[in-house]
């Protein structure tokens, strides 16, 4: 019975937390999506149910599927839906990931400390490998293409002179945007080298040299899974328990700072290593036995390594530095000898990077490098700064990393254990803040609390201390934060298909968007990028949400744990879940706008439908089910929330699924119509079609997924789509643009094509795949146009495959194979090309290929 309870409440668990739910206007329509779990959630679930079934116990279970069934419990709640979405990944894969550290090997000593370290680092391997994948396509962001085109000066060139590669563009081999404005000063000799630090281009040479972009990706991961062993090798130092040196190892690891690093070409995280190598160090040196030599050679050779890879990083060293420094006179026999293997390094290094700094900015200053580029600190922008740093939705610390909030309490203990690391490494940590708050406190185009991602290492190891020296409420509270951490990192690499890991500062696009579909979670916590944000507004928020934090962990330490830890666990995950609710609830009641987000909601509803057959609809109890494309029916499918301010556009709806649609435009009460307005479909996309407001609108039929559809005009009008069926698309993926030339409709499924008013560009040395429609009484050629140099063609889908031959404006004709109005698919391989300024704009660093046009006309009549 027990067994058979434990599936039945881990099997509607899963099948509430991993269904499409959507809060729709109106009377709240209720969809609820039958849906296979989403991968994660399907892995989570698995944990779940293995040790429910092995301990005969259903508790774990009891969290996740009471946080699912509240938007069934109370609909009328916008707070009772933070949860349906991807949010269900929080409390699904939180209380998984406490499950699997509750049900942990107890037996710490069973293995050497050597053994459970190089443990650790095989698992940093495998943890931030998959995050690496899982974000791979989003990673060359922000400053991490110019890091990469130093390397590739140095690799290509055997310079650092980064002119000819920023003109020729040869970036183009791993970025396929333009790197203007151009990262570099010009030296006084002429010469125009990177304002960055060069520590993290030469650190990645090796691994692009040999395996591309891939390899060097790879060097950071491997590195940086070293460093979460050495930081495990501190931890064990410094408490003697392998519980704490793993709990810090988790910690360090699970944080989104660190993790995401290690797919960005930033130096953030490979300086976080040489702390961890430091921190290591100092905790060896503090038991007071001999450090063999290399020891001290590779953790002095880390440090000088820190002001290469940033000016902002000398801070770190000069104190981890000096600091070692003392403890090796205090405390090594034969310490001068061992003091001066320690110095070897960095004196010359220090020197070097002195006369680095001269040879290329004609100044002995390496900060002037930075400076000659932007504007310096102010002690004005600190409040800001670091209520950012800490707090923010898009960078800050604490949201990103709720168990490194635990670290704040932490030092103070820890310092009065270890007086001179706890005394070095909250200067660092309080120096790195303060620093980091005078200027550009977010990082660029960065993971959040780039720039503390280097004391992590710190607060990991004083997280270590509080773990060995507490009992099992306050680990009970620390397990939970870390397994929301772990989740949070998990939601970076996986929502929006990595989309929200390195972020734009525009008050958007931060994770907590995507967390529910139906309320806007993100309008309850700080946002320094926010329009209109000020200190002064967003500081109650953060205020609210330590409140909160701290009555949290009052309650679930005050949590009884009669029964076993089991329980306790469960019910503090649960205490935890609407506890969270209920400070996003008191956000939204402060912020004062509206939390529900029903043009997000019927957004996803839509979407979910059209990969399933049946659903479930509901305006009252018990719901019935429907078939979905009639549930498709009743939608108004309007922009977005997060949309509205990214896009100032009269409609805007991403990631429409093939289907038949009816447009409906109608002008506001109080104002008149006429406005002309106009339909593109696609990125980039030319319009299709123009209307004024009062008159009929457009229809849609799109035959396969669109990327989005916009709807410009100076009209003040409520726009929407009514879906009238759905459709299997006609090809696989998302179709980029749809561009309409006469009576063919192209659809773009790569963005390998330039479309322009009469034509579109096929790239040079790419491969595009297209889908065209006609009507059923046209027959369609294209016209195929060679441009300034010769290109070999591979046609293959509706045109027969063929190789063709173009010398330079050559032109050639083939007809297309169609039955009746059936969508063509076609595929074009271009060999071939020239580049797109040879055409008059030097600005434009595209390769064209071919010319394509395409000609219908009407076939005979039988």
């Amino acid at each position: 019975m027990m067994r058979l309870g434990t599936l039945i409440a881990a099997g509607l668990g899963a099948w509430l937390a991993s269904s499409t739910i959507g809060a729709l206007p109106g009377d709240r329509l209720l969809g609820l999506i039958l849906a296979p779990p989403r991968p994660g959630l399907a892995v989570a679930a698995a944990v779940l149910l293995a040790f429910c079934l092995r301990r005969r116990t259903a508790w774990p279970a009891v969290a996740p599927l009471a946080v699912a069934a509240l938007p069934l419990l109370a609909p009328w709640m916008p707070a009772a839906w933070i949860y349906a979405g991807d949010g269900a990944g929080v409390i699904w894969c939180g209380v998984a990931l406490g499950t699997a550290w509750a049900a942990r090997r107890r037996d710490r000593a069973a293995l050497p400390a050597r053994r459970q370290a190089a443990a650790a680092v095989i698992a940093g391997v495998a943890w931030l490998g998959g995050i690496a994948v899982l974000v791979s396509p989003v990673a060359m962001a922000g400053d991490a293409p110019h890091y990469l085109t130093t390397t590739q000066s140095l690799l290509t060139d055997g310079d650092l002179d980064l002119k000819n590669n920023y003109d020729a563009r040869t970036y183009r081999l791993f970025y396929g945007g333009s790197l203007e404005p151009r990262h570099t000063n010009t030296s006084p000799w002429g010469e125009d080298y990177s304002f960055h630090g060069l520590g993290v281009s030469v650190l990645v040479a090796p691994g692009m040299a040999a395996f591309g972009i891939a390899g060097a990706t790879a060097t950071l991961v491997l590195l940086m899974a070293v460093g979460g062993g050495v930081l495990w090798g501190a931890a064990w130092e410094l408490t003697r328990d392998a519980g704490a040196a793993w709990f810090a190892w988790g910690a360090l690891m699970a944080s989104a700072p660190y993790a995401l690093h290690a797919a960005a070409i930033y130096p953030d995280g490979p300086a976080a290593v040489a702390i961890a190598a430091a921190l290591w160090l100092m905790a060896r040196l503090h038991t007071r036995d001999p450090v063999p030599l290399w020891a001290l050679v590779a953790g002095s050779m880390g440090l000088a390594a820190l002001p290469w890879l940033h000016v902002r990083l000398a801070l770190p060293a000069g104190v981890f530095g000096v600091t070692i420094l003392a403890a090796i006179v205090r405390h090594q026999p034969d310490r001068w000898t061992r003091a001066s293997w320690f110095l070897t390094i960095p004196i010359p290094s220090a020197a070097a990077w002195l006369a680095s700094a001269y040879v290329m900015f004609g100044t002995w200053n390496p900060a002037r490098a930075m400076l000659q580029r932007t504007a310096p600190g102010h002690w004005d922008a600190a409040p800001a700064g670091l209520l950012g740093l800490l707090a923010d939705r898009e960078y800050g610390l604490f949201p990103a990393a709720p168990v490194m909030l635990a670290a704040v309490v932490a030092l103070p203990a820890f310092a009065r254990a270890f007086p001179l690391i706890g005394a070095s490494t909250g200067l660092v940590a309080a120096g790195v803040l303060g620093m980091s708050s005078l200027w550009v406190w977010w990082g660029g185009d960065s993971a959040p609390a780039r720039f503390l991602a280097v004391v992590l290492p710190a607060l990991a190891l004083w997280l270590a201390h509080l773990w060995s020296r507490s009992g099992a409420p306050v680990r009970r509270v620390l397990s939970l934060a870390l397994a929301i951490t772990a989740t949070m990192t998990v939601l970076y690499a996986t929502i929006d298909e990595g989309g929200k890991a390195y972020n734009f500062p525009d008050g958007r696009g931060s994770i907590f968007e995507g967390l529910s579909r139906s309320v806007d979670v993100a309008q309850a916590l700080p946002s320094l990028h926010r329009p209109g944000a000020t200190t002064v507004s967003e500081f109650p928020l953060a205020l609210i949400w330590l409140g909160a934090v701290a009555g949290l962990t009052i309650t679930v330490m005050a949590v009884p744990a009669r029964r076993g830890e089991g329980p306790a666990w469960a019910l503090g995950s649960l205490v935890v879940a609407i506890g969270i609710a209920a400070a996003v609830g008191i956000g939204w009641r402060w912020r004062g706008g509206d939390p529900w987000t029903p043009g997000t909601a019927t957004h996803t509803l839509l979407r979910a439908l059209a990969k399933t057959d049946l659903a479930l609809a509901s305006s009252g109890w018990p719901p019935s089910v429907v078939p979905a494309a009639r549930l498709a029916q009743g939608l108004r499918v309007s922009t977005p929330e997060a949309m509205v301010l990214e896009r100032p556009l009269l409609l805007y709806v991403p990631n429409l699924p093939a289907g038949d649609y009816r447009m409906h435009a109608a002008p506001r009460p109080g104002r008149a119509g006429g406005a002309i307005l106009s339909l593109a479909l696609g990125r980039d996309a030319w319009p299709v079609t123009t209307w004024t407001v009062g008159s009929p609108a457009p229809s849609l039929s799109l035959l396969t997924d669109l990327h989005s559809i916009r709807v410009t005009g100076e009209a003040d009008a409520n726009l929407w789509l009514e879906p009238i069926t759905l459709r299997t698309p006609a090809a696989p993926g998302q179709a980029r643009r749809v561009t309409r030339f006469g009576e063919v409709l192209i659809y773009s499924m790569d963005d390998n094509s330039y479309v322009e008013s009469m034509g579109a560009w096929i790239g040079g040395n790419r491969t595009t795949d297209l889908l065209v429609a006609a009507p059923a009484t046209t027959a369609v050629s294209a016209r195929l146009e060679a441009g300034l140099a010769a290109v070999h063609l591979r046609l293959e889908g509706g045109w027969g495959a063929r190789d063709l031959s173009l010398e330079p404006h050559a032109i050639t004709l083939v007809p297309l194979d169609r039955a009746a109005d059936a969508p063509v698919r076609l595929r074009v391989i271009v060999q071939g090309g020239f580049p797109a300024r040879d055409l008059g704009d030097p600005a434009d660093s595209r390769t064209f290929g071919v010319w394509i046009t395409f000609d219908a006309r009407p076939t005979a009549v039988r």
